[in-house]
């Protein structure tokens, strides 16, 4: 089955949605924003738990340092956040990483961007997932 994703960038960095010759790390070098959602397909084991998820995922953080990790919901699920920086080729990039389950499947939202254009769409990020809903 294909991965499939939502990605959703401010207008003044839609190019970064067109580029597909150079990776999102490379094209934000010089700044840049966007966020993405989808479900965790590379997670290979069936009817595990959320806790073991978590742990995988964090585990497999090769781009990004964790430098915070907290419980929360996102539309009355079970969730995990974590904050990052950008490590190796994905330097100068902070990260905003939300991991999910619903319906016992695991999703994750992101938000990247590089370190002087965080902190000015961040807030644009957390209010969609205020309003964020799974829809069946």
């Amino acid at each position: 089955m294909l991965n499939s994703s939502v990605t959703l960038t401010p207008n003044e960095f839609g190019v970064l949605l067109l580029n597909n010759t150079e990776p999102f790390n490379e094209t934000m070098k010089d700044g840049g924003a966007f966020s993405s959602f989808e479900q965790d397909r590379t997670f290979p084991i069936k009817n595990a738990d959320f806790d073991l998820y978590v742990k995988y995922k964090i585990d497999r953080q090769d781009g990004m340092q964790v430098t915070s990790k907290q419980n929360g919901t996102i539309d009355n699920e079970t969730a995990v956040k974590i904050y990052g920086d950008g490590i190796k080729s994905f330097s100068g990039i902070k990260i905003v990483e939300y991991m999910i389950w619903h319906d016992k499947k695991p999703y994750f939202i992101r938000y990247l961007a590089n370190v002087k254009d965080f902190e000015k769409y961040l807030p644009e990020f957390e209010q969609i997932l205020k309003t964020f809903k799974f829809v069946d």
